[in-house]
């Protein structure tokens, strides 16, 4: 039985890409002769398809095999509620992947406002999801006459829904859609925006390597955005090989990625970044633990104690937390929306008060971070709210699990550098169940079983430059994301060409 782990994961990727560039070879070399050679191609043919009919088990079809070794690859996790869940996640505001998701439109923005020298009118956008991002880059440069013509918009990725999703998107918001007597839908020029004239969409289903032509195409942008690049696993350098292959003198490709924090920052961060760091971490932590709710329990309960009998409920009153900047203090505010009345008399009036304080010891708060990883407490912090647990919720009970039944865990490991999102059973075994094959399955995980359901690396500056600089590839100008944490930037666009 086929046992997926990342390592066979690229392994896979590669034996694709090795038989693509085999067949390539072949039909060049075989210029219409017949016979061995042509034998010689349908062979690499027929390997090559079943190459991708293993890859399609492994990502579609290989989630009973992905359980027996605990760990799920993220595309799983993430296409399995659908583009529209994406979507939702992404545009949460209060999303750790919304802050994500905006930083990077953030970095796009300022590449077109600024360095749009880069952005040509051939633009390859790998791996689009509802390509928003890219498009909002566009249409900013061309609204600051940054760039002038038509730009041709392709948009790529290994998702029908996702692409099918997208170019809804796209009519819907940037284009006017009309439909015909023939049911088939058609751009009405008169009502599309001046700016959207001037970007021509497209999008298809394929891996940027079999589109014929496409390196012959200059001058051309391509971008590779979102944590889609540490997916790739080993086969990151074969990516950015094929990259190479593709690219032509003055073309241009843009990759994302998440950087390591750097440790010396910390030694001596500005006081006021400091309290309001902390002021976020513990919001993030009462989300996470629904503190808000118990406080309201707590509050609840105290005041019936006091007056038997008394009508109040969760409704009446909000909770939250404040921060005086100036005296450095950190409040429990309750809000209540009405008089509560007992026993006809308004017994607490329709008003905010602060329930309680916590003085914030700057020197305290410095000392606790550089004896912390910062990569490692930005990370956690981050990902630790409860849109993260909500979505993990819905993918458990998508696959027929309780989520009550299990612990979620979200852990930065600084060995390799990695985010790991993982359920584990409580005191009793949790079943996944779905449809393989109009065939019912399931498997069953006993308590202490660890399943990792998501990953993320992050990497060093140097890191990615090895990686580019090995394949034969150069960084000619880079883009920050507007600074996070201790005036450290966590994302950051690197604009390369080829050598």
């Amino acid at each position: 039985m086929f046992k997926p782990t990342p390592e066979k994961s690229a392994a896979h990727f590669k034996k694709i890409h090795d038989l693509e560039s085999k067949i390539r070879f072949k039909k060049v070399r075989a210029g219409g002769v017949i016979g061995d050679t042509q034998n010689s191609i349908s062979s690499l043919l027929n390997e090559y398809e079943s190459a991708i009919q293993e890859k399609r088990q492994e990502v579609s079809g290989g989630l009973m095999e992905y359980l027996e070794n605990n760990e799920l690859p993220s595309d799983i996790l993430f296409h399995a509620l659908g583009p529209e869940k994406y979507y939702e996640i992404t545009h949460n505001r209060t999303s750790p992947y919304s802050s994500m998701y905006y930083g990077e439109i953030g970095m796009l923005l300022d590449l077109a406002d600024n360095k749009s020298q880069y952005i040509h009118k051939n633009i390859i956008d790998i791996g689009c999801g509802d390509g928003i991002k890219v498009y909002a880059m566009l249409q900013e440069a061309i609204k600051n006459q940054k760039i002038e013509g038509t730009v041709d918009y392709l948009g790529l990725d290994d998702s029908k829904e996702m692409l099918a999703f997208a170019k809804d998107n796209f009519y819907k918001n940037f284009y006017s859609k009309t439909q015909n007597k023939d049911n088939n839908f058609y751009i009405s020029s008169d009502d599309i925006h001046p700016i959207n004239k001037k970007i021509r969409p497209w999008f298809k289903k394929a891996r940027f390597q079999k589109i014929d032509g496409l390196d012959k195409m200059t001058p051309k942008t391509m971008l590779f955005l979102w944590w889609t690049f540490w997916n790739l696993g080993d086969f990151k350098q074969g990516f950015l090989d094929d990259i190479k292959n593709m690219l032509q003198k003055d073309d241009i490709f843009i990759v994302s990625y998440f950087r390591i924090l750097d440790q010396k920052w910390f030694e001596n961060p500005d006081t006021e970044e400091l309290i309001q760091n902390f002021f976020e971490r513990e919001k993030k932590l009462y989300e996470k633990n629904n503190r808000y709710y118990h406080e309201k329990e707590i509050d609840i309960k105290n005041f019936k104690n006091i007056m038997p009998g008394l009508n109040i409920g969760h409704d009446d009153f909000d909770v939250h937390m404040e921060l005086d900047k100036e005296n450095n203090v950190l409040y429990d505010v309750r809000t209540f929306k009405k008089d509560i009345i007992y026993q006809g008399e308004v017994v607490i009036p329709k008003w905010s008060y602060k329930s309680w304080w916590t003085n914030v010891n700057p020197d305290a708060l410095r000392k606790q971070y550089t004896q912390e990883d910062p990569t490692k407490t930005f990370t956690e912090s981050l990902y630790a709210t409860k849109e993260t647990e909500g979505f993990i919720h819905e993918f458990l009970k998508f696959r027929g699990v309780d989520p009550q039944d299990c612990f979620i865990n979200e852990e930065y490991k600084t060995a390799d550098q990695t985010l790991y999102i993982t359920i584990e059973a409580k005191d009793r075994p949790i079943t996944f169940t779905w449809e393989e094959d109009a065939e019912k399955k399931s498997i069953t995980k006993q308590p202490g079983e660890v399943i990792t359901l998501h990953k993320s690396k992050r990497f060093t500056d140097q890191e990615m430059k090895n990686l580019v600089d090995a394949a034969w590839l150069t960084v000619v100008d880079e883009i920050w994301c507007p600074a996070d944490i201790a005036g450290q930037d966590t994302m950051k666009l690197l604009i390369i060409k080829k050598k």
